[in-house]
């Protein structure tokens, strides 16, 4: 199977099963670079690959006896893409303090609505344009797992000009998705270590440097062994790009798991989510107690 670039995702062409490798259900498969098409390594490997670094230059001990007074640290744990999506909203009060930020963020909580009114409030300038905007969308699509009737809506939506990725995983294991084959999402996996990069602000990194940023391993995971709990996030560039995006979203076959309203929604008094229904999942005998 090989994959077709379509509307800034990978999505499949079935031509030869032989190309893929199996993997345990709930684990995520790796397939070589081989045999996949030239023109999909070279874009899965222009993606930056953010992990964690070692062998930083050890910070020296602070003499100051504030800083060797005893301090505690808690970490309330969260589902994969909650922790990403706290440091945006961080760093996007911290971009409103700047004169002129470059890029304006539209952020929402545990929903995905987006209306209209609000993001134009953050999007526009003073002259009425929309300037560069990020749309975070921080959502669950399920209980334990994402319910299947939001399959296609997800994967349409790594499909739109517009997607960054989502920021999601499996559980107790964080990953950024970037395309989508068939029921498979591929992702960047965060947790392999590299070294760390010197910084030398007045020098050029060699390419070896630079090559740790990128990768063309390719892993990927079945949708049915996500998180539910996930940021979407949508870079919408100017005028005619919130117009395609929202044409997009209307165009979406199946059940959308993105909605836009024209104004800010009323209090529901009670009256539940009308996609709840579809998280209701249905239990055969098997699933019984004994």
């Amino acid at each position: 199977m090989h994959p077709q670039r379509q509307y800034g995702a990978w999505v499949e062409i079935k031509e030869d099963s032989s190309t893929e490798q199996s993997a345990e259900a709930g684990t995520p498969s790796e397939t070589t670079a081989k045999a996949w098409p030239e023109a999909f390594i070279s874009d899965f490997g222009s993606r930056q690959w953010m992990t964690y670094r070692s062998n930083f230059t050890p910070i020296p001990r602070a003499k100051s006896p504030e800083a060797t007074s005893s301090m505690t640290l808690s970490i309330r744990a969260k589902p994969p893409g909650e922790h990403l999506r706290d440091t945006i909203v961080r760093e996007r009060l911290l971009s409103t303090q700047c004169e002129s930020p470059k890029l304006r963020i539209y952020v929402t909580n545990d929903t995905s609505d987006v209306y209209e009114d609000k993001f134009t409030q953050v999007a526009r300038d003073q002259t009425g344009r929309i300037q560069p905007t990020l749309i975070l969308l921080g959502i669950r699509l399920g209980i334990d797992h994402i319910t299947p009737v939001y399959w296609g809506g997800l994967q349409a939506a790594l499909q739109y000009p517009q997607s960054v990725g989502v920021a999601g995983g499996r559980p107790s294991s964080s990953h950024y998705f970037v395309g989508a084959q068939d029921s498979h999402l591929f992702f960047l996996d965060p947790h392999s270590t590299r070294l760390a990069t010197p910084y030398r602000p007045n020098e050029l990194y060699t390419p070896e440097e630079l090559d740790s940023y990128y990768t063309t391993r390719l892993r990927r995971i079945h949708i049915k062994d996500m998180d539910p709990s996930m940021l979407i996030g949508f870079l919408i560039k100017d005028e005619d790009d919130w117009a395609d995006w929202k044409k997009q979203i209307e165009s979406t076959a199946g059940r959308q798991i993105v909605h836009i309203f024209p104004g800010h929604a009323q209090p529901d008094h009670g009256h539940g989510r009308a996609e709840a229904l579809d998280e209701v999942e249905v239990l055969d005998d098997s699933d019984a107690l004994e």
